[in-house]
């Protein structure tokens, strides 16, 4: 039964994390995520952060198969490779940590439990041929910014108890679930 609430507790964490950076990822001043490595595989990757609350504790989690950031969810990011890390006093971060990147890079998303802030990014594979394709992206990046400029401010407590609410009925499926495997069903 331990390694059950063990697995439970680190679902929970991860989906709170995920969820939690949602709301913020679209803010103008939100806190941002990157890395880049030189080439493809199992790679010691240097993650940096800008803009993050100062003495914050944030984990840091890699979404493996996801190939936009708006898509890393609770069930697409791997929940055993958090990396924690605490923001520096001029709201900055730099860790290490080792993950398996594939040849079009790896989506990564991070955020504290307490859903005060939160990031996704991706982690760029490459030695700087890829520059058209970023510029592309940060062209696409302005686009949407300045569309959410257009709509109405609804506020980040619309988001979080939605996010409240996916959590909670994730949390109940995963409880359900491993009762049925405890139970011998």
């Amino acid at each position: 039964m331990t390694t059950t609430f063990k697995y439970l507790l680190s679902v929970v964490l991860t989906a709170i994390v995920v969820f939690a950076s949602a709301p913020l990822v679209g803010a103008q001043d939100s806190p941002t995520i990157s890395a880049s490595v030189d080439e493809a595989g199992d790679q010691d990757v240097t993650i940096t952060g800008e803009g993050w609350p100062a003495d914050l504790a944030i984990f840091i989690l890699p979404c493996p198969g996801v190939t936009d950031p708006a898509d890393a969810t609770g069930d697409t990011c791997d929940t055993g490779q958090l990396t924690p890390v605490t923001v520096s006093d001029d709201g900055t971060f730099e860790v290490t940590a080792k993950w398996d990147i594939p040849d079009e890079g790896l989506v990564m998303a991070a955020g504290d439990v307490a859903q005060s802030a939160g990031a996704t990014g991706t982690v760029t594979v490459g030695d700087g041929s890829g520059a058209a394709a970023d510029d592309d992206a940060d062209d696409a990046d302005d686009a949407t910014e300045s569309e959410d400029d257009d709509l109405a401010e609804t506020g980040v407590e619309t988001q979080v108890l939605l996010n409240v609410g996916i959590l909670l009925m994730f949390a109940g499926y995963v409880a359900n679930r491993s009762a049925r495997e405890y139970l011998g069903r």
